[in-house]
């Protein structure tokens, strides 16, 4: 399947898309979680206003990312024939790469400040 989306994301029971229309729009962010809800196996929805993105986490045995999709275009929220583009599988482990590694550089940098500030209040504790 090929989405009209710059970015599709899918794991068993759960999907993520960019939807552009609703960046920057709290209201209809709000609006799509409330209608995609509505489906029959659609257990959660969220709708981020500031990076675009939805999630979704569904029962498989109830509802198919086919009719997620169809919903999601008759909501007005794609555009196109149902196809789905998945974002590649090396790109998604490369920004998954380097967000791990901010991530550990940031663990290591506030470890690091939590023992020099142990280390100088025993310094201080032991001088007076």
């Amino acid at each position: 399947m090929n989405i009209p989306s710059p970015y599709f994301h899918s794991l068993n029971g759960r999907l993520r898309i960019k939807i552009t229309q609703i960046k920057n729009s709290p209201l209809r962010a709000l609006e799509l979680e409330s209608s995609l809800l509505k489906l029959q196996g659609i257990r959660h929805t969220k709708a981020n206003p500031i990076t675009g993105n939805l999630l979704i986490l569904y029962d498989q045995g109830q509802i198919s990312q086919t009719k997620i999709i169809d919903a999601l275009e008759s909501l007005g929220y794609l555009r196109g024939n149902g196809n789905i583009k998945k974002c590649p599988k090396a790109t998604l482990s490369t920004h998954h790469h380097a967000l791990a590694e901010e991530l550990a550089d940031r663990l290591i940098r506030h470890l690091a400040h939590i023992i020099l500030k142990a280390a100088f209040q025993s310094l201080v504790s032991a001088l007076t």
